[in-house]
Order: C-alpha cells, then structure tokens, then sequence
C-alpha cells in the first residue's frame, strides 16, 4: 500500500506542477502524507521540503469516531490544502474562525487575547481542544 500511496502523491505532484493549478483532494489524499509521522516525512522528502522532527507530529490527522469534526472533510477547513505543496501561509491560519466566530469573539476578551491588543492570541484553539479529534462537551 506504501509504493501506491508514493505513487498517487508523485503522480499528484507531478500533475499540479504541470499544470500549475490546484485540484480537489478526497480524504483520503490527505491521510497519505498526513496519515503517520513516516508518511509525512516521506511526502516532504519527496517534495524537496525539510520538516524538524518535533514538528511531524502536529503534521499527523488523527480522526476518530465521534469527533465533533467527523463528517468533514479536510478541505472544509483547509481549502488551501488542495494545493500541493501546500501555501506557507496555511500555517499561520486559524481555520477554526470560519465556523467559530462568537467562541473566538469570547476567547478574545478573556485571559487568552493579545496583551497588546491585537487579534491575535496567547492561545490558539487547538492548544486546548486539540486539532482535529475534538470531542463534544
């Protein structure tokens, strides 16, 4: 299943630089190279990118049943990601803000704002609740 998966990524890749355009990604896309800390350290080699290793692990989607996100798919949140190699700047996006104004208008005027006043905050989302396998409270 390993040489596949390296297949259709290389397969994916060599399309979009060929054509310079995004294209949809199912799911399963995704969880190629974002499925396990070797899968993403393969898929940035293959790349030509260089991850630290702390770094791997917050690259990894784990999923499980009874998320409050299952049912989405990861382009739902991360539009951007169709694109591969994807933007710099989705790293420093907030995705959760497009469905979760009024929690983070809240998070804003608590303890977690910027003390400087500006938008951003001392505590990201998933800092607390974690990326993707968020649980109903």
């Amino acid at each position: 299943m390993g040489r596949t998966w390296g297949f259709r990524c290389g397969l994916l890749v060599s399309l979009l630089l060929l054509t310079n355009r995004a294209t949809v990604c199912a799911d399963t896309d995704c969880l190629a190279c974002h499925g396990s800390t070797t899968a993403v350290s393969e898929a940035a080699s293959r790349l030509g990118l260089a991850v630290a290793p702390s770094r791997l692990p917050k690259l990894v989607i784990q999923l499980g049943q009874g998320s409050v996100h299952e049912g989405l798919a990861c382009t739902d949140c991360h539009p951007q990601a169709e694109m591969v190699p994807h933007p710099k700047e989705m790293a420093q996006q907030n995705p959760c803000v497009s469905c979760h104004e009024e929690a983070v208008a809240a998070v804003n005027q608590s303890a977690h704002r910027d003390p400087l006043g500006g938008s951003s905050q001392r505590a990201q989302c998933w800092d607390c609740h974690t990326a993707h396998d968020v649980r109903p409270a």
